[in-house]
Formats: C-alpha cells, sequence, structure tokens
C-alpha cells in the first residue's frame, strides 16, 4: 500500500510486508518536526515505549528535529511517557485542548467546552444511562465507580475523582473534555448520534474503539499543532505526524507528511499521504530509521 507525500519534491514511501518501508524518492524538504499520537500509534499493543522507539526519537532530537506528544490523554497521563523522550517542545494534551510545556509548568493554549455546551452533552449523555469522564484542570470526575472507569484508570496511571452526584449538575465550567467509554460496536453507534446533535457545537470524535471525546470546535490536533509550529518558525510542510484514530485526521491532514499506522481505523488509512508498519511493529521508528538515516 502506498500514500504520495505532500512534501515539495512529491516523495513516494512504499510499505509492504515483506520488503518494510522503502523510500523509492527522496524528498528535498528534511522534516523539522515528528508529531505522534501515543496510544495505537507510538505505544505498543501494551502501552509500551518499546527501546527501538526511544532510540529513534533521540536520533531524531540529536539532528534538531523537534518531537510532540499529541494525545487525546491528559497531561498527567502523558508525563511519565514524555520522561523517558527527547521532550524538546510542548505537548499536545485533550485532543489539543491544552498545549502544555512539561519541562517549565507553563500553559501555552487551552480552551474548555463552554459551559451550556458541557451541560446539554452530560445531560443527554446521562439520559442514556452512558458512563462519563468529565476533565477538569488537571484531574478527572465521574459520577459513580464502575469496570469502564476502574479499567480506565489502570491504563492510564491515574485515579479519578467521584463526584457522587450527576455530572451535569456537578461543575460544568472549564472542562476540557468529555470521555465517554463503552463496547467499540455501540462507540460506533454513538458517534454519529451525537455528531448530528452537537456537531455544530463541538467535536465528536473516536480516539480509541472504546472511547468517544467531546471536545470544542477550536480543539483539535492540528489546529494545536499548527500553533506550536508557528511558535516553533517550522512550516507545515516540514513536519510529519502519526495517528490511528479519527481524532488525529486534522494533524494528519495539516501535516507535510501524514502517516497513518497500518493498524490504524479505515478512514485514517483512507487520507493518509504514507502508511507504516503497525504499532505493535514500531511504525513510528521504522519511518524515522528511513528517513534520517540511523539504523
Amino acid at each position: 500500500m502506498s500514500r504520495t507525500s505532500r512534501v515539495a519534491s512529491s516523495a513516494k514511501i512504499v510499505y509492504n510486508e515483506e520488503e518494510g518501508i522503502k523510500l523509492t524518492e527522496r524528498t528535498a524538504m528534511d522534516i523539522k518536526l515528528i508529531a505522534s499520537d501515543m496510544d495505537g500509534t507510538l505505544l505498543n499493543a501494551q502501552s509500551e515505549l518499546t527501546p527501538r522507539t526511544i532510540r529513534a526519537l533521540f536520533a531524531a532530537a540529536d539532528r534538531g528535529i523537534y518531537f510532540v506528544l499529541a494525545s487525546g490523554r491528559m497531561a498527567r497521563a502523558m508525563r511519565p511517557y514524555a520522561e523517558r523522550l527527547p521532550m524538546n517542545a510542548p505537548i499536545i494534551a485533550s485532543n489539543g485542548a491544552l498545549i502544555y510545556d512539561l519541562r517549565t509548568g507553563e500553559t501555552l493554549y487551552e480552551v474548555n467546552l463552554n459551559q451550556r455546551d458541557a451541560t446539554d452533552a452530560l445531560t443527554a449523555l446521562e439520559e442514556m444511562g452512558l458512563y462519563v469522564q468529565s476533565y477538569i484542570g488537571d484531574d478527572y470526575y465521574f459520577e459513580r465507580e464502575t469496570e469502564f472507569g476502574l479499567n480506565y484508570a489502570r491504563a492510564v496511571a491515574v485515579e479519578g475523582l467521584c463526584a457522587g452526584t450527576k455530572l451535569s449538575q456537578f461543575r460544568t465550567d472549564e472542562i476540557l473534555k468529555l470521555l465517554v467509554i463503552d463496547d467499540p460496536v455501540r462507540i460506533r453507534e454513538l458517534q454519529p448520534l451525537f455528531a448530528k446533535k452537537f456537531g455544530d457545537r463541538m467535536h465528536v470524535t473516536i480516539s480509541r474503539p472504546w472511547f468517544l471525546e467531546f471536545t470544542h470546535l477550536a480543539a483539535e490536533k492540528g489546529r494545536a499543532l499548527a500553533a506550536l509550529a508557528e511558535k516553533l518558525g517550522v512550516s507545515r510542510e516540514r513536519i510529519a505526524a502519526f495517528g490511528d484514530a479519527q481524532n488525529d485526521m486534522s494533524m494528519l491532514r495539516y501535516a507535510g507528511v501524514g502517516c497513518a499506522v497500518k493498524s490504524a481505523a479505515p478512514e485514517v488509512l483512507a487520507m493518509a499521504d504514507q502508511i507504516v508498519p503497525g504499532h505493535d511493529e514500531d511504525g513510528v521508528a521504522a519511518w524515522i530509521e528511513e528517513r534520517i538515516g540511523i539504523s
């Protein structure tokens, strides 16, 4: 499977099971910034950073390339991974609702859901009996503990706070995002339903097969990446971005080279410039190794 990139020389990268990644024409424009989603992209199926991935990212940083973690996760849940990587740039958290510099503790950009929109969405979700989490500041809240919530807390190693009441009747101001957790089949059914109901007021995207996320219309990874790239003085043509889910599509669309791991959702594979090996095959590392010539 192959895609042609948007970079100046229209280089083509081909990936197949037998040969891996093969760069058939070198690009004239050097990459200066790499942005990557975490879960399902940079991390393997065990939510781990492999030694190969860490090595490749440090090699890129040694060559003056910025690395940006861009995740649906809250900043607290990104920090343990970031501390093992060459974080020479701020992170993009909560699907682009937050740009945060872990090195300095500075918030560069933050956009919360409109309070009325958050209240309306929470009410609609609660009326359907769905499990939902509300993200405020550096914490997240839920109405009551469920298996969905317990599994989430274990996966991200961050404990949430029990509101003890319906979230629509709790704090609805300063909410970075709402997260619904359910069975993947149910999530696929819910996404178009809520996109139709609230799509003119907020983004409603699937970030993982079992996650449905609600964020402000100004909160998306692509918009955050554009703002960060401008601050760093990097043109979009010199950006490579990697992702696997709906919430990554704006970032892949903005970057000069938008790469989907082969394990990505069908709609992401369809729009990507390039397809790289899956997240369990160190796909991001493989691309970096080939592109910047490290072994």
